[in-house]
């Protein structure tokens, strides 16, 4: 009669329970703005209507706030960008740019202001 030792028949447990785990759906998650930015959120299409550019509102009861914003291809319903900045402005300046104004909290009087804004590309693949 074949006798099998604990120790293999442990080790066969957890490889068969290792292979059982379900895989994760993280589109569903990361494609869905409300899910990710709250239900509290603005929605901007480009010029052409294939993407959008959902951010969040600025909440005045927060004292430092940090927004953040996801831009979807509208085709496919996929995040092809994310950003996370203080409240300044986020827009479209052209079909594929957004620009972003992240400045501090204090700026001094005489301070250039244009060091605090960037543009970004966005790629779609």
């Amino acid at each position: 009669m074949l006798r099998l030792s604990p120790f293999i028949l442990l080790l066969a447990a957890i490889v068969s329970c290792a292979q059982r785990k379900q895989p994760v759906n993280t589109t569903q998650t990361r494609d869905n703005p409300y899910e990710l930015l709250g239900k509290n959120i603005d929605s901007i299409p480009n010029s052409s209507g294939h993407l959008i550019l959902y951010v969040q509102k600025h909440d005045l009861i927060t004292r430092q706030p940090v927004l953040n914003a996801v831009v979807l291809q509208r085709s496919s319903s996929k995040v092809v960008a994310t950003f996370r900045f203080t409240p300044g402005h986020i827009k479209w300046v052209a079909e594929d740019e957004v620009e972003v104004y992240d400045a501090p909290g204090t700026i001094r009087k005489d301070e250039d202001l244009s060091k605090y804004i960037k543009t970004t590309k966005i790629k779609t693949n």
